[in-house]
């Protein structure tokens, strides 16, 4: 028979041993390769690796003592840079791993596998390794029943009916109402996917995967653990490296329901947060309003238990999801002997507003809510925490404080990127290395590091940006600024776009002693919204709290500028509130929208581009010099952007042309087809113009089959169209005419913004977002400036609204008018408004 060697050094592990040999107890075989011993514990003998992740190994095993089929997990312990730990660590890490593993030998439900047993053995060396065998690797098992069945993302390649699912649910729900109230502490599973859910030969459903490769201790935020969740899967608070809940895992069982409905991946369902899964299947209302609400983006709007969801199912009672307390306890309010004393803060989980509750309330009928006593017992850790949650800790107690930057997920200014580059970029030496210079306070090792890496790749903004923190760390004498970005996933080169415009402003205060502002340099902490209003709240919170922050540059979108504005601009706070200057905001202030909400953004918030109703008026003058006269437009009344441009639009348009049309997309993630109705309708009514106001997510979905369709009638909008998407062909200038606030000069007259570009960057590449972040920087470095040598947030404020307050900005002078939005006039609109069309490849200013 064939025996596997489960030493990681080993490179050739598979052994012949004699059949006669399975049955024996207490014998020892060695591997032939590396010498490792085949029989772990004189007990389990590895029979085949079935599995395989970024953290261990998975083998089926047979357990001579028991006589069964057995499955062994095998976890390596190294840490963050794959060094082996100090004795120090490990001696703590062998003490909580066997503390955590007996703890999961109380786990008993029918659909867990059962644990087992669990031990540690030093590994050999490979031959290359210098290491003695007293610092040989140690390598970490659990032991576990070996299920017979497939997991259901191998079952089988169709789609799956709503009996089917439904019968996934009843057989789940009960296991996840189990692991949720386990007393004294809970277990948060964190994983749950297709490939962590086990059908065995009786029909009967398997939930695996908890404590071994693919868990945390609760409540701390994911990217501060070694475990990574599957981003398709998990819910948004963990994507975003925040606390889990009971209600995280119901959201990612949900994701698991409709992936195997439709067959489709769970991130190829959803835009953002949003979901969009219903036109791909046929199921019953109630079935699909289950799983919406479970897949709900605010934590509040779930299913607060799965005890919840069973009983909606089974019809015993249809109650709507618990709400949240008004003070919500976090998972840091109670504590267990399992747990270091040391903990890693966190974002605290929000109270939201009452419009946003009322946006997205789901449709099940309410009951009085059900008690919240289970649920406030949720404590750091959980049983599933087993090892990796451990290692996280030890890691985070052991590294270095950098009081220079704001330690959390949402923030980096040198320990770590916030863009998701691919692994080849984030694993060249030379960055991986001058991020842990940086992180330890190695601030000349860190330069020497980015400036090596930048030589070879120097079109790549954020890390010119930790490169010139870094000397802004070094020199001490520093002044501390962030930008808020709405980062993605996939939006890694947009938002190098955004970057660039900062980037060339902090490269000159950091390398040109007569640039820097009174003498000092500028550092500059990123941070991450997620487009999303709640997290743009929580970031702006940990930024008022860094009184080392004295302005802001950001937000991006109107929903989230207004809702951190909200926060810098909280009466409570003083003098210390905080300036943000949003580059892109175009929104006109005080805009109701969604039937009853406002745009509300505060005098703390200033603004750089033009409104919309300015951005309007050169399509307005564009389509009545075509002669063009009937308007159709696509709008959607739920998003403050799309409201307010089509509002400035239909101002200053005026009685000089009908509005024959306005289609709203409001429904669109449910019912795409919306988009073929609009254009049916416009083309039966005759229109000569489509304006188009809905968002950027759905226009690089539908932006070439609104082209195709609309035939010849003329395409025009605001800047939310200027997307990679488009078809960038000469058949198409002047058939979509889009307005932006700033566009690139030709090559003979190239702006002062494009040749420091262009010098920096290695390429002129830039757009109108670049320049717009351009601008808000070189406002509040101009602020901070005039504020003299002890700038505070006070003054920075003070100066920027002055009337007389001035800057050169990337065409013209920025100013700003009593409301704190740039102030636009006859002279300079013409250098902050620009029509243009796709032609030869690019972008082309239509003249």
């Amino acid at each position: 028979m064939r025996v596997y060697c489960t030493n990681p050094n080993c490179h050739t592990p598979e052994n012949d041993i004699a059949d006669k040999f399975l049955p024996a107890k207490g014998k020892q075989k060695f591997c032939s390769n590396c010498g490792m011993r085949l029989v772990l514990r004189t007990r389990y003998i590895p029979l085949e690796q079935i599995g395989s992740g970024g953290f261990g190994r998975t083998f089926r095993a047979w357990d001579s003592n028991l006589e069964h089929e057995c499955l062994i997990k095998q976890l390596r312990l190294t840490n963050i840079s794959n060094a082996q730990w100090t004795p120090a660590q490990l001696q703590y890490i062998q003490k909580s791993f066997k503390r955590e593993a007996q703890a999961l030998c109380h786990l008993n439900h029918p659909q867990i596998p059962r644990l087992w047993d669990f031990f540690e053995l030093s590994a050999p060396q490979s031959e290359e390794s210098e290491q003695t065998l007293e610092t040989a690797q140690v390598v970490f098992y659990l032991v576990q029943d070996y299920i017979k069945g497939s997991n259901l993302r191998q079952l089988k390649n169709e789609r799956w009916s709503e009996d089917e699912v439904t019968q996934l649910l009843r057989q789940i729900l009960p296991v996840l109402d189990y692991i949720h109230n386990l007393q004294p502490v809970m277990l948060i599973h964190r994983d749950i996917k297709p490939e962590n859910i086990i059908l065995d030969t009786n029909k009967k459903f398997y939930l695996i995967d908890f404590g071994a490769v693919k868990q945390a201790v609760t409540g701390i935020p994911a990217e501060q653990s070694i475990a990574i969740a599957t981003p398709g899967y998990a819910s948004p608070e963990q994507r975003a490296g925040l606390a889990v809940y009971p209600s995280s895992d119901l959201y990612s069982l949900a994701a698991t329901c409709v992936s195997l409905l439709t067959l489709k991946p769970a991130e190829d369902l959803r835009i953002g947060d949003i979901w969009s899964w219903r036109r791909y299947v046929d199921v019953s209302d109630k079935l699909a309003t289950i799983l919406d609400t479970m897949l709900s983006a605010e934590r509040s709007h779930r299913f607060q238990s799965a005890r919840q969801v069973m009983e909606v199912l089974e019809n015993q009672k249809k109650s709507a999801p618990t709400p949240l307390p008004e003070n919500p306890p976090t998972p840091l309010q109670h504590q267990n002997s399992l747990i270091l004393e040391k903990k890693p803060p966190e974002l605290q989980p929000q109270k939201l507003q009452s419009s946003e509750q009322a946006s997205i309330q789901p449709s099940i009928s309410s009951q009085p809510p059900r008690s919240l006593q289970k649920w406030r017992m949720v404590l750091i850790g959980g049983l599933g925490s087993v090892i990796l949650g451990l290692l996280a800790l030890v890691s985070l107690y052991t590294r270095p404080h950098n009081p220079i930057c704001i330690d959390d997920p949402y923030f980096s200014c040198g320990e770590k990127s916030l863009l998701q580059y691919p692994e080849k970029i984030l694993g060249s030496v030379d960055f991986r290395q001058g991020t842990e210079a940086f992180k330890k306070g190695q601030y000349q090792e860190a330069i020497e590091n980015f400036s090596t890496y930048l030589s070879n790749y120097p079109n790549m903004p954020e890390f010119r940006i930790y490169l010139n923190n870094a000397r802004a760390a070094k020199s001490k004498e520093l002044i501390k600024i962030a930008i808020c970005l709405p980062i993605l996933k996939d939006n890694g080169l947009g938002v190098e776009q955004l970057l660039r415009g900062i980037a060339v402003v902090q490269e000159e205060i950091n390398t040109e002693a007569k640039k820097s502002i009174n003498g000092k340099k500028l550092l500059i902490q990123i941070c991450n919204d997620q487009q999303n209003r709640t997290i743009a709240r929580q970031v702006a919170e940990k930024l008022m709290q860094d009184k080392q922050v004295l302005g802001v540059v950001g937000h991006y979108f109107t929903l989230t500028t207004s809702a951190a504005g909200k926060v810098y601009g909280e009466p409570q706070y003083g003098d210390n509130r905080l300036v943000s200057i949003s580059p892109t905001s175009t929104a006109v202030r005080e805009t109701h929208f969604n039937q009853g909400e406002v745009i509300d953004i505060n005098r703390y918030v200033f603004r750089v581009s033009p409104r919309d109703f300015h951005l309007a008026k050169p399509l307005v003058d564009y389509i009545l010099n075509k002669q063009g006269s009937k308007i159709a437009i696509f709008f959607n009344h739920l998003e403050p952007a799309s409201v307010s441009f089509s509002q400035g639009f239909k101002k200053v348009f005026g009685h000089r042309g009908q509005v024959v049309n306005e289609c709203d997309f409001f429904e669109y993630q449910n019912k795409p087809f919306v988009v073929s109705q609009c254009l049916q309708r416009a083309k039966k009514q005759k229109t000569d113009i489509i304006l188009l106001t809905i968002s950027r997510d759905i226009l690089n979905r539908e932006i070439n089959k609104i082209l195709q369709d609309s035939q010849d009638t003329i395409v025009i909008s605001g800047p939310t169209a200027y997307l990679e998407s488009v078809p960038i062909s000469n058949a198409i200038f002047e058939k979509l005419v889009i307005a932006v606030q700033w566009h690139r000069s030709s090559d003979n007259n190239l702006s002062l913004l494009e040749q420091k570009s262009l010098k920096l960057w290695g390429t002129k590449d830039i757009n109108f977002a670049s320049a717009m972040t351009y601008d808000a920087t070189q406002a509040l470095v101009e602020g901070l400036r005039r504020s003299g040598n002890n700038p505070t947030r006070k003054r920075l404020y003070d100066e920027l609204s002055k009337h007389n307050f001035m800057v050169e900005g990337a065409k013209t002078k920025v100013r700003f008018d009593k409301n704190h939005d740039r102030a636009i006039d006859q002279q300079n609109i013409k250098d902050l408004v620009f029509l243009v069309s796709p032609k030869d490849g690019e972008f082309q200013i239509i003249k």
